[in-house]
């Protein structure tokens, strides 16, 4: 892979930028993103994004009555995304309101080009998307803590996205979560907490996107362009579980509860080195998930007509926290190094028990 990264902001924060290309020698996958957001209105925030990608390592490849190789079937994806962004910040809460639009086009390509026509799949297919995303919090983070404390946080996300063309349909995603934190006065250099969490989503019958479960949930950051270290935020995930990609429905319903405390503060670096070792803490939690199709009068691209029952995922474990700066002193990351044993859906885990490392927090 070969690629070129660059970005860019002024002094004031008014615009900012982020452009990179990438590909293959051979060709068979590459991608071109560009993302700028211009702040000189103060509120709302605006966002534009587009992307053009092809990967080649999902193509399918195309066999005909059941034994004879007739070629191979890659996608295409172009994406254009806007968005504004709405901030309220007061002395005890935060409010966030985002609203914004998409287009995407999809080609299909094939080698040699006349399988496409004998499969009578379409040249393009293009989606529409309008969506709005809202939360509000009021917890509190004192400056030694380990966690948000004493509050809660609810946030929501709608979604209406649509097709076009040859393959014209529409469904709409509905997706909830709250956490809740409450600080307990224990010996250490922070308050211990104790952190909960809830999430449920609704999906029509035509979705295009099913709901997975499983997988560990945190953040992610670049060392370099396509050198990625982490996972991403996850509604559903169980620690323990891969990503579930062969059980996928449209109901979702998720907990999780933890109990955090802290261990150690060094504060302090080591030599000469672009490292510096803040706090850690440990933390016990259990999480489980389900996803299910409830019986629907006609078959849907995302579920069968009878549907499938709900099967919870669950697993309890540890981890150890550790909030260090890399390189960079004003930005402080978070790993965690944890343990996950399943004990509910066994049968879906690749072991016993998992261990794993991410970054960012849970929840």
């Amino acid at each position: 892979m070969f690629g070129a990264l660059t970005g860019a902001s002024d002094l004031v924060g008014r615009h900012a930028y982020t452009a990179q290309a990438m590909g293959t020698s051979n060709g068979e996958q590459y991608s071109a993103e560009l993302y700028w957001r211009y702040a000189g209105l103060g509120l709302p925030v605006i966002d534009f994004g587009v992307v053009h990608r092809l990967n080649g390592s999902d193509s399918i490849d195309v066999v005909i009555d059941g034994e004879r190789f007739a070629g191979r079937l890659r996608e295409t994806e172009s994406r254009a995304l806007a968005t504004l962004g709405l901030t309220r910040l007061r002395y005890r809460s935060f409010a966030f309101l985002e609203v914004g639009g998409e287009l995407e086009r999809f080609g299909y390509l094939t080698d040699p080009a006349p399988v496409r026509e004998q499969l009578g799949i379409p040249a393009t297919y293009d989606r529409r998307a309008v969506f709005v995303a809202a939360g509000w919090s009021n917890t509190t983070r004192p400056s030694l803590a380990i966690s948000p404390e004493n509050g809660i946080a609810v946030s929501g996300y709608a979604e209406r996205r649509w097709a076009v063309g040859e393959l014209a349909r529409s469904a709409t995603r509905l997706i909830a979560t709250a956490n809740a934190y409450k600080a307990l006065n224990l010996p250490g250099f922070a308050h211990h907490v104790l952190a909960l969490r809830g999430a449920a989503a609704w999906t029509e019958q035509e979705t295009f996107n099913r709901i997975t479960i499983g997988g560990t949930s945190g953040s992610s950051i670049a060392l370099a362009p396509g050198v990625v270290i982490g996972d991403s935020r996850r509604s559903f995930g169980v620690r323990g579980f891969p990503v579930q990609d062969d059980r996928r429905g449209i109901r979702a319903l998720a907990a999780a509860a933890e109990y955090r405390a802290p261990l150690w503060m060094p504060a302090r670096g080591y030599r000469l080195l672009p490292l510096f070792f803040d706090r850690s803490a440990l933390t016990v939690f259990t999480e489980a998930a389900t996803t299910w199709c409830p019986p629907a009068p006609r078959a849907g691209l995302a579920c069968p007509t009878a549907g499938f029952e709900r099967e919870w995922l669950a697993s309890a474990g540890a981890e150890v926290i550790l909030d260090a700066a890399v390189l960079s002193y004003d930005f402080p990351y978070r790993f965690r190094l944890g343990v996950a044993v399943p004990y509910l859906g066994t049968e879906w885990a690749e072991a016993e028990a998992s261990v794993y490392l991410t970054m960012g927090a849970s929840f």
